[in-house]
This record gives C-alpha cells, sequence and structure tokens, in this order.
C-alpha cells in the first residue's frame, strides 16, 4: 500500500472565477497490489479479504493539501447470464417452438443475438433449430418436432453466453464460459436449466 501524490491543482493568478488547473504526473509502473487478511486496516479504514487501499493526495500549490483513502476490489467479478420468463414448449406441424424467454445478464454484459463458438465472446447457440425473435420477454427458438403427426418434443438445448470466464470465489476460471442453458428432454420436451 503506498501514497500516490496526483499532481498538484493551482488558482491562475489573474483569474476571478476560481477555475482551476490540474497537472497530472507521471504514471507509477510496476506497482504491486498487497492481498492484506480480512480485517486489515488501511489508514484507519477497514480492508475484506481480497481489498487493496491507496491514498491519494492533492495539493492545492499554495501550500493546502487533501487526501482520499480509495479502496479497490481485486478479487475477480462476474455473474453467468441468466434466461427467464420461459413460454410452454409447443410442438405441432413437425416444429417445437418455445417463446417469451428473457436474455439477460446480472452484470449489464450485452448478450448480442449472434451464434458463438463457447469462449470465444458474447452471444447464444442453439444444438438444433434456430432463434427466431430476440428481445426482452420475446426471445423465441423453434427447431424440428418428431413423432407420426411432427407433435412429439425432440432434444435440444439452447444456451447463453456472456463473453467472460466464469469465476468461482474471485477466482477466474480460464477455459470455463460463463452461460447459462435450458435443455429440452427427448419426448417429454421436459426443462431442464443450469450454468
Amino acid at each position: 500500500m503506498r501514497t500516490l501524490a496526483l499532481g498538484s491543482q493551482t488558482s491562475r493568478p489573474g483569474r476571478t472565477d476560481n477555475s482551476a488547473s490540474f497537472a497530472a504526473p507521471t504514471a507509477q509502473r510496476h506497482a504491486v497490489a498487497k492481498i492484506d487478511a480480512a480485517s486489515s486496516i488501511y489508514n484507519g479504514v477497514t480492508l475484506a479479504a481480497y481489498e487493496d487501499a491507496f491514498t491519494m493526495t492533492v495539493a492545492d500549490g499554495f501550500g493546502g493539501t487533501a487526501q482520499l483513502t480509495v479502496v479497490v476490489p481485486i478479487y475477480a467479478i462476474n455473474s453467468p447470464p441468466v434466461i427467464t420468463g420461459f413460454g410452454g414448449l409447443a410442438c405441432a406441424f413437425w416444429a417445437c417452438t418455445v417463446g417469451t424467454m428473457t436474455v439477460s445478464d446480472p452484470d449489464g454484459d450485452d448478450i448480442p443475438n449472434s451464434n458463438v463458438t463457447p469462449g470465444t465472446g458474447a452471444g447464444r447457440t442453439v444444438a438444433t433449430g434456430s432463434v427466431t425473435v430476440w428481445g426482452s420477454g420475446v426471445t423465441t427458438i423453434s427447431w424440428d418436432a418428431g413423432g407420426f403427426f411432427g407433435t412429439t418434443p425432440t432434444a435440444n438445448t439452447f444456451t447463453v453466453y456472456d463473453g467472460h470466464w466464469t469465476v468461482t470465489s474471485g477466482v477466474v476460471n480460464v477455459g470455463d464460459s460463463a452461460k447459462f442453458w435450458a435443455n429440452w428432454a427427448d419426448d417429454s420436451g421436459d426443462r431442464t436449466t443450469g450454468n
């Protein structure tokens, strides 16, 4: 943990509008983050596990200074995307359809309506069939039905990705894409979900 002098703020001579200028210093390089145990204290600020802190000092050029201690989380944060609002599975005329879904992400990550290879970015995959409508409360997927009359559900999986890796207890699991999936079983059409 260190104190950073971020530069000086000085009033300009002859100005009556109280405007000021700010001179930024050269950026620090090769700094090291220090992880302390939970409940450690820095400059009177109690830190949780996986937090660090630094102090900014601003000088006005006339001997006055102000300090601020900034607490920074240094652990990874990512919540997987979600699919909500599933409509019922309807299979008729050799097509199965599920609609009224909403695809969203608790972290605010944008999930576009584009087919992706897992681990290459945000988007979605459908094991079979296609996404026919995309949007909040209206996302719909369709795929081929089976059976003699074309009314029997066939298996399908719809998966959405937020473009990031999963995180467990602040640690990034490289290679494990953050996702949410919904699966419909063959014959019964029973839906299971997970991430």
